[in-house]
Order: C-alpha cells, then sequence, then structure tokens
C-alpha cells in the first residue's frame, strides 16, 4: 500500500498517546519516510484518547454528553454514524474549540514525534 502513495502527498497519523510503548508507531513512521518519497506527515495526537479530546475541545462533561451513547464503549462508533452536517451541528451546538484539538503536550514517550497538527486546523465558513 505505501508503495501506491504518491508524491506530495499528506498523510495525517491519529494515534492514542495513553500507552508508552511507541515500538509500533516508530516502525511505521520508519516504513512511511522509507517508502513514500516527498510527502508530509500531520501528526494528530490524542492525549490520552478521542473522548478525552471531545471533552476538552467541546462543553460537555463526557463524551456520551455529546451523543447520548448509552457508554463510553459506544461513543466512537455513535460518533462516526453521525452524517457529515448532523455532526457539525452538534459540534457547533457545544462549542467546539479547534485550536484545543491535538494540542496537549503528549507523554515524554512520544516527544519523537513532530508537533504539527495545526496544519490540518483550518477555520472554513
Amino acid at each position: 500500500m505505501l508503495l501506491t502513495i504518491q508524491t506530495g502527498t499528506t498523510i495525517a497519523l491519529a494515534f492514542d498517546t495513553d500507552k508508552p510503548d511507541t515500538t509500533i508507531l516508530r516502525k511505521n513512521i520508519e516504513l512511511i519516510k522509507r517508502y513514500c518519497k516527498r510527502i508530509k506527515i500531520v501528526y494528530l495526537l490524542q492525549v490520552l484518547d478521542f473522548e478525552d479530546e471531545m471533552v476538552r475541545c467541546t462543553d460537555v462533561g463526557s463524551a456520551i454528553d455529546l451523543t447520548h451513547s448509552r457508554g463510553l464503549s459506544n461513543f466512537k462508533t455513535d460518533f462516526c454514524r453521525l452524517k457529515a452536517s448532523d455532526c457539525r451541528l452538534l459540534l457547533e451546538r457545544h462549542h467546539f474549540n479547534a485550536d484545543l484539538l491535538w494540542s496537549k503536550t503528549p507523554p515524554v514517550d512520544y516527544e519523537f514525534v513532530s508537533l504539527n497538527s495545526d496544519w490540518v486546523k483550518t477555520k472554513q465558513a
């Protein structure tokens, strides 16, 4: 698959930082850099995980308050099932702040990763 990525492509890697073992992540980044020429890698570090990111960026106390999921284990599935327009309205209703997304300093085990998530955060009308 890596060989099909074209020159000039931007690759966004989103990952949780709640586990200290970065072996697989380091290996994947190395493979991408070896086989994909002149690409940009954007790192979306979720500290600690997606649910925490959503709480940090909105006015809710718990991620399940966004989707009214039965539990935290259902949140991601429920969130991903939202239509794009419904998702946008939901986030606007809860005062979503994109500047806070992927902005928290990761644990020391992830210091090797560039903090460049601002590259994908753009304001859209």
